[in-house]
C-alpha cells in the first residue's frame, strides 16, 4: 500500500469513527432545578428536581413538600436519552415507583407507575444551576453509652455562630437521617443547627434496634448533645434542644428529664398517653373494625392489664425478666385469645 492510499483510509476510518462514535453530550438539555407538581389525592402537590452531572450519568433528587415531605431524597436510576427522561423512587421493598416522561424544551410531563397506580408528574424548568442551599453539612459520628457508634449529618447555617441547635429523635421502625431531611433543611434555613442521625442499627449507625428500650434511644440522642455541645463557636451549648417524632415523642422527655443540656422539648405528631394507653387503644380500635364483641373487647383489656401490671411489678422488684411461673400463664391466656371469633 503506497502513502497516498494509505492516508486515504485512515482519513476515511477517523471520518467513520466520528460518525459512529460518542454522540454529543446532550445532559445538559435536563440539568438544573425543575419545580414541578404531582396530583395527590385530588389536590396538586408541589415537587422540586434537581438534576446534575455525575461522572458519565446523571444524579438526581427530589424534595416533596407535602405529604411524604421529602428533602433531597436520591432517586434511583436517573437517566436522559433525548427525549425521554427516567429516574425511579425507591422503597425498601424494592416495588420502586418508575417515572416515565418526555422532556420538550423547558417541560418534563410524564407519570410515575407503581403497583397498579399511575401518578402524573409535570416539571418546568426553575434554572439551569442547582442553588446551594444556606448552611454547609459536616457529617458527625459519635458514641452512646453502650459503646455504639452512631452517624449523622449536621447541617450548620452559614451566618455566623454560635448557633442553637435541635437534635431530631426518630418514632418506631428502621430510620435514617434522610428521612428527617425536611425538617432539618427548615430548621437550618432559619438559622437553627439541624443533627439528624441514622438511628442505630440503620444506616451508618451500629447497634441493634430491636433489642433496644426507650432509654436506649434516649441515651444515644444525649450523647448527640454531648458532641454537639463541644463544637465551641459553632454550636451554643447552651441552646440544644430535641424533637421527638411519633414514637420519638416518648423519648424526647426522656431524653430533657435526665440531661441539662437539654434547653427545649419540640414533639411532633407526639403521643398524649402512655405507651401502654397507647397500646391498647390502636388494638380496640382494630377488634372494633374487625367486628369484636364488647364482651371480647372486656376481656382483652383486662388481660392486657394484667400483663401490665405483672411487667411493672417484677421491674420494681429489680427483676430483669419477669418470673416465668407468671409468665406461663399469663402466655397461656394469651394464646386463648387466638380462638376468639374477631381474630
Amino acid at each position: 500500500m503506497n502513502l497516498s492510499h494509505r492516508n486515504a483510509v485512515l482519513c476515511a476510518a477517523a471520518v467513520t469513527a466520528a460518525c459512529m462514535g460518542a454522540r454529543p453530550d446532550t445532559r445538559s438539555n435536563v440539568t438544573g432545578r425543575w419545580e414541578g407538581t404531582a396530583s395527590l389525592f385530588g389536590a396538586r402537590a408541589p415537587l422540586t428536581l434537581d438534576i446534575a452531572p455525575d461522572g458519565d450519568s446523571l444524579r438526581a433528587t427530589v424534595t416533596m413538600n407535602v405529604e411524604a415531605l421529602y428533602y433531597d431524597r436520591p432517586l434511583a436510576n436517573m437517566s436522559y436519552r433525548a427525549p425521554r427522561v427516567h429516574f425511579e423512587f425507591a422503597s425498601r421493598d424494592g416495588n420502586n415507583g418508575v417515572f416515565e416522561g418526555v422532556l420538550k424544551a423547558d417541560t418534563i410531563a410524564g407519570v410515575t407507575r407503581k403497583s397498579n397506580r399511575e401518578l402524573p408528574m409535570r416539571f418546568v424548568r426553575a434554572s439551569r444551576e442547582i442553588p446551594a442551599p444556606p448552611y454547609t453539612r459536616e457529617t458527625v459520628r459519635f458514641r452512646a453509652p453502650d459503646g455504639v457508634t452512631l452517624e449523622g449529618t449536621l447541617l450548620v447555617p452559614k451566618t455566623p455562630g454560635p448557633h442553637p441547635a435541635v437534635i431530631f429523635i426518630h418514632g418506631s421502625g428502621p430510620s435514617k437521617r434522610g428521612d428527617l431531611g425536611h425538617s432539618a433543611d427548615k430548621f437550618a434555613r432559619r438559622g437553627i443547627a439541624a443533627f439528624a442521625y441514622d438511628k442505630r442499627g440503620s444506616g451508618q449507625s451500629g447497634g441493634d434496634a430491636e433489642h433496644a428500650t426507650y432509654h436506649t434511644f434516649a441515651a444515644d440522642a444525649a450523647a448527640a448533645a454531648a458532641a454537639l455541645s463541644r463544637r465551641a463557636g459553632i454550636i451554643d451549648p447552651d441552646r440544644i434542644g430535641v424533637l421527638g417524632s411519633s414514637e420519638g415523642g416518648w423519648v424526647a422527655p426522656i431524653v430533657a428529664a435526665a440531661d441539662p443540656r437539654i434547653a427545649f422539648v419540640i414533639g411532633v405528631v407526639a403521643p398524649g398517653t402512655t405507651y401502654a394507653e397507647n397500646g391498647i387503644f390502636q388494638n380496640v380500635k382494630r377488634m372494633e373494625a374487625a367486628g369484636a364483641s364488647a364482651d371480647e373487647i372486656a376481656r382483652y383489656k383486662s388481660l392486657i392489664a394484667r400483663v401490665n401490671s405483672h411487667v411493672r411489678a417484677s421491674r420494681a422488684r429489680g427483676e430483669a425478666v419477669p418470673d416465668s411461673a407468671t409468665t406461663a400463664r399469663l402466655q397461656r391466656a394469651l394464646d386463648s385469645t387466638s380462638q376468639l371469633a374477631w381474630r
